[in-house]
C-alpha cells in the first residue's frame, strides 16, 4: 500500500509541478505582452514628440510673419479711420461752402 500511496503521492506533485508551470509560462507570456505594449507606446511618444518639435519649428517661422501681419492689420485699420474722418470733413466742409454759396447767390 506504501506503493500506492507513494505514487498517488507522486501524482499530485507531478500535478501541482504542471499547474506551477503552466501558471509561469501564462506569467512569462504576460509579461512579454506587456514589453511589447510599452516598447510600442514608447515608440508612439518618440513619433509624438518629433510631430511636436516639428510643428514647433514651423510656428516659429510662421510666429515674426503673424506678427507683422496683425501690426499691418492694425495700421490699415487706423488709416482707414483717419481716412473716413478726413472724408466726412472734407464733405461737411464742401456742404459748408455750397450752403454759403447758395446764400450769397441768392439761391435759398
Amino acid at each position: 500500500m506504501t506503493e500506492e500511496r507513494l505514487a498517488a503521492e507522486l501524482g499530485r506533485l507531478a500535478g501541482t509541478m504542471e499547474r506551477m508551470l503552466h501558471e509561469a509560462e501564462t506569467q512569462r507570456a504576460a509579461t512579454e505582452g506587456l514589453r511589447e505594449e510599452l516598447v510600442r507606446q514608447r515608440q508612439e511618444d518618440n513619433l509624438r514628440e518629433l510631430r511636436i518639435s516639428g510643428i514647433e519649428a514651423r510656428l516659429d517661422e510662421v510666429e515674426p510673419v503673424t506678427r507683422s501681419v496683425t501690426s499691418w492689420k492694425a495700421r490699415m485699420t487706423g488709416a482707414g479711420i483717419v481716412l473716413g474722418c478726413l472724408g466726412s470733413m472734407a464733405a461737411g466742409g464742401v456742404a459748408l461752402f455750397w450752403d454759403k454759396l447758395a446764400q450769397a447767390l441768392g439761391l435759398k
